[in-house]
This record gives C-alpha cells, sequence and structure tokens, in this order.
C-alpha cells in the first residue's frame, strides 16, 4: 500500500490506507474496516493480533475436533486452521467431503449436508460441539486501533461475515457504536435498497461516518470498484477527513 501511495502523490488521486478486519462480538463475528492510518503503526497492531488469532484459533480446533469426533463424525487428522476463514468453517468443509458423514447426514435428515447445516446442526453456539470463537474481541481492536485509525466502521451489518456467522440486527448496531466504532458500511452489493434507507436513518440519527463499496476481490465476476449492486455508483461517502457528494 505505501508503494501505491506514493506512486500517486503527485497526481490528483488521493490514496486512503484501508483494512478489513475480523473481531468477536458476542458469540458471532463481525467485520470493521479501519480508514485513514500511519500503516507502519497499524502493521504492529495487526502483528499482535495475528499472533493471538493463530495461537487460539489452533486451541479452538483441537478442543471442537475432539467434540465432533465424539459426535460421531469423521474429521481429517492433518487438518489445521487457515488464515482467511473461521475455524468452524474450515471444519464444516471438511465434514462435507467425507463420505462417510454425508451418509450419516442422508440416513438422518434425508438430505446431504453443506457447511452451514453442519454448522447449525452441531457448532452453533448452546450445541454439542460448541467451541468459543478464536479471535480478538471487538474491544480489543478499538483499544489498539481507536488512535491510530482516524475511522473504525462497521463492514456491511446485514450481511454476515460467512455461512458460519449471523448478520447484526439494529440493536447490535447501536451497541457496536457505542463500544466505540464510528461509522456503518451503507452502501455494499449484497445490502438491499430497503436496508440501505435503513443504514442511512441510524447515520443522520446518530451523526455517524458511513462508507460503501463494490466488495471487489480481484474475481472477474466481481462488481468493478466504486459500483455496488446492480451498476449502482457509490453516490457519496463520510469519512473523518474526507467526503464525497
Amino acid at each position: 500500500m505505501q508503494e501505491l501511495i506514493e506512486y500517486f502523490n503527485d497526481s490528483q488521486v488521493k490514496v486512503i490506507p484501508g483494512v478489513e478486519l475480523t473481531a468477536k462480538y458476542n458469540d458471532n463475528d463481525v467485520h470493521i474496516l479501519a480508514y485513514d492510518f500511519d500503516i507502519s503503526l497499524v502493521a504492529k497492531v495487526l502483528k499482535e493480533r495475528n499472533e493471538i488469532v493463530r495461537c487460539k484459533k489452533n486451541e479452538e480446533m483441537m478442543e471442537a475436533i475432539k467434540l465432533l469426533r465424539q459426535a460421531g463424525l469423521y474429521v481429517s487428522a492433518d487438518l489445521v486452521p487457515t488464515d482467511k476463514q473461521p475455524v468452524t468453517l474450515t471444519l464444516a468443509l471438511d465434514i462435507c467431503a467425507n463420505s462417510f458423514n454425508q451418509n450419516i447426514f442422508l440416513k438422518k435428515h434425508g438430505k446431504l449436508f453443506k457447511p452451514e447445516d453442519v454448522y447449525y446442526e452441531f457448532q452453533a453456539p448452546g450445541l454439542p460441539c460448541a467451541v468459543e470463537r478464536s479471535g480478538v474481541t471487538v474491544e480489543w481492536l478499538v483499544q489498539k486501533l481507536k488512535y491510530v485509525a482516524s475511522d473504525l466502521i462497521i463492514a456491511h451489518p446485514f450481511i454476515s461475515v460467512s455461512v458460519v456467522t449471523r448478520s447484526l440486527v439494529e440493536a447490535e448496531i447501536y451497541d457496536l457504536l457505542k463500544i466505540g466504532l464510528t461509522g456503518i458500511e451503507v452502501y455494499h452489493n449484497n445490502t438491499s435498497n430497503e436496508q440501505i434507507k435503513q443504514l442511512k436513518i441510524i447515520v443522520q440519527e446518530q451523526g455517524i461516518h458511513y462508507t460503501g463499496g463494490s466488495d471487489f476481490h480481484g474475481n472477474p465476476t466481481d462488481t468493478p470498484l466504486g459500483e455496488y449492486g446492480h451498476d449502482n455508483i457509490l453516490p457519496d461517502f463520510h469519512l473523518a477527513n474526507y467526503k464525497f457528494y
């Protein structure tokens, strides 16, 4: 990112540093968008965060594998956590890929299981194979980044982080703002027009910042940068130090 900033240094293009982070919130995961920061300072926070997450993911996976096997499911012996997805999803994908497990599901439930089926049958909070999610909390990230990043935005609040998490409800958005997040991602590829209106009301009511975008990840089928939904150009955003209308 530093190279990109330097490349556009003498142009009219302004590069705003940003990063999307996963954090624990109650029994769920949320994404937080940090914007406008000193890259070297945030790099130190990310290094500390990644070490904590790596250790906790190993512990979560070991405990979860033990419980899933006790429940009669096959889990691969060489399975390890990955950086980019929850442990519950890594396990659910592995379980679904095994014919032994799918035969059990077919006999008991009359269908083959998808990862979300595994989660809501075995892994969700309160179920026999549930294990506390690994990671750092929203409070931890706010404490570490509130004086480093200009904005900490709740990413796509009405869109779940993955099939093994749930989307937020309005009361949880207000709670996250009380914790110290500074705004909401209003515009997103999978946020409906009605949900956008709902989020705009919260933004105006709370006097907070907001942003949005395509959630472009480099895939040919992704919505282009600067757009959202179906050919909708991002109409506006408001960060601490930047506005566009």
